[in-house]
């Protein structure tokens, strides 16, 4: 079953929203006079009160979207960091698949020149050829160091930028904020009693 209808009320010649009407019938039953209420809506309604009424409005909207951009950039912040560890992991990934292919490459090579009779610790070119993938091997590490730590460089860089736009997100909205105060003062003072 629904509400009933509250009916709009009439006070000091403003219409007031229908929520306002079960505040009146309080206000009235409390003692209140009718003249005190009509004067106090009256004021309300007032260019003075419009114009007070607006800057809060205005500086509360400030104030929110500040914060829910400050949020965004939180948010964003955590993907960085999530994007962060996820590189470590990869790069760290790499590097054992790295160290385990030498290791096979190594040991299948040991195997083979050693069942073909080849001496495994005195042969110049085996031991070489050992050499070389030693050589190799430690030219992919070096490279899965360096593009991992330009990731994370690029990752800090983005997320200092993020931690930047939040906090001159609040710094911003906190500034329009005490403007729209400020001006919402100075109309008052202008219209006051108006």
């Amino acid at each position: 079953m629904g509400k009933a209808a509250v009916p709009l009320a009439v006070v000091g010649g403003s219409l007031l929203l229908p929520f306002a009407a079960p505040a009146i019938g309080g206000f009235l039953s409390s003692g209140v006079a009718a003249g005190g209420l009509s004067s106090a809506a009256g004021s309300m309604f007032s260019a003075s009160g419009l114009a007070v009424a607006a800057s809060g409005v205005g500086a509360f909207s400030s104030i929110m979207s500040a914060r829910s951009q400050q949020k965004a950039a939180g948010f964003e912040m955590e993907q960085i960091a999530e994007q962060k560890r996820l590189a470590r992991a990869q790069a760290a990934q790499q590097s054992a698949d790295a160290s385990d292919r030498l290791k096979r490459i190594r040991g299948s090579a040991k195997a083979k020149a050693a069942a073909g009779g080849t001496n495994v610790n005195s042969s110049r070119s085996f031991l070489a050829f050992l050499t070389e993938q030693d050589r190799v091997f430690g030219e992919e590490i070096s490279n899965i160091r360096v593009n991992a730590q330009s990731k994370q460089n690029i990752f800090n860089s983005e997320s200092r930028a993020a931690q930047s736009t939040g906090g001159s997100a609040m710094t911003r909205g906190l500034l329009k904020a005490g403007t729209q105060g400020l001006q919402g003062w100075s109309n008052y003072e202008a219209t006051k009693g108006t």
